[in-house]
C-alpha cells in the first residue's frame, strides 16, 4: 500500500461513482472536491483496487452544516457489478440524531429517487438496516444469503454501491493507523460477498 497525506487528483472511479456519500446540497460544492480526502492510501488486495482516505463532508443541507469526518475506504474490481444502492443502519434511516445528517439520509436519497428494499427471508434484518435502491427490479445478488448473514452480526455499516465500486465506512469514525488492516480487512471481505461468481 501507498501512502500519501494529501491528493491532487481522485480517482476516476471515486469521482465517477455518484455515491450519495460525496454528494453536497452546497451550490458551491457541486462535486466532491480532493481537498476532502486525507491521508490516503492506495493498493490491491485481493483482486480489489483499495482507496482509503479520511474524508470530511458538510453533511447538512445549509452553510451553518457541521462537517462528518470518517474513515472510508473505496473498492473497485470488474468482479464487482453492482446496482446502485445505499445501505445504512436502520437507527439512522429512523431518526437523524444530529439535524445535520437530514439530508444524507433521507433527502438526498429521496431526490435521486432512492426507494426502500424490503429483506425478503430476513425480517429480522429491517430492525438493524435500511437498504435503498433507484432500481427496479433489485438485484438478488445483493439480497443473497451470504450477505444477509453477514449483515445480521455486523451493525453499524454504512455501505454505498454503483457498477464495480464498493464504498464502507461508519460514520463519524475515524480508524486508527493500527486499526486499518482490520478495516481494510472487512472491507474487503464485504466486497467478497457482493462478487459475481463465476461457473
Amino acid at each position: 500500500m501507498s501512502f500519501a497525506p494529501e491528493i491532487d487528483s481522485l480517482p476516476e472511479h471515486v469521482i465517477n461513482s455518484g455515491f450519495l456519500l460525496f454528494a453536497s446540497f452546497h451550490v458551491h460544492k457541486s462535486r466532491v472536491l480532493p481537498t476532502c480526502f486525507k491521508n490516503i492510501m492506495t493498493g490491491l488486495l485481493d483482486r480489489f483496487d483499495i482507496f482509503l482516505s479520511d474524508f470530511t463532508s458538510a453533511c447538512g443541507i445549509d452553510d451553518s452544516a457541521a462537517d462528518c469526518r470518517q474513515t472510508i475506504v473505496v473498492l473497485r474490481s470488474s468482479r464487482l457489478r453492482l446496482q446502485k444502492f445505499y445501505l445504512m443502519p436502520e437507527s439512522a434511516a429512523r431518526f437523524t440524531v444530529r439535524l445535520d445528517h437530514i439530508g444524507h439520509d433521507r433527502i438526498m436519497p429521496l431526490l435521486r429517487g432512492y426507494r426502500k428494499i424490503p429483506f425478503q427471508g430476513f425480517p429480522e434484518l429491517k430492525s438493524i438496516y435500511a437498504l435503498k435502491s433507484p432500481v427496479r427490479p433489485f438485484s438478488e445478488q445483493i439480497l443473497s444469503v451470504a450477505f444477509m448473514e453477514y449483515l445480521s452480526g455486523h451493525p453499524g455499516w454504512f455501505i454505498e454501491g454503483d457498477n464495480d465500486a464498493l464504498l464502507v465506512y461508519r460514520r463519524g469514525k475515524r480508524i486508527r493507523p493500527a486499526d486499518i488492516p482490520g478495516f481494510i480487512g472487512d472491507a474487503v471481505a464485504i466486497g467478497r460477498l457482493l462478487e459475481v461468481k463465476s461457473g
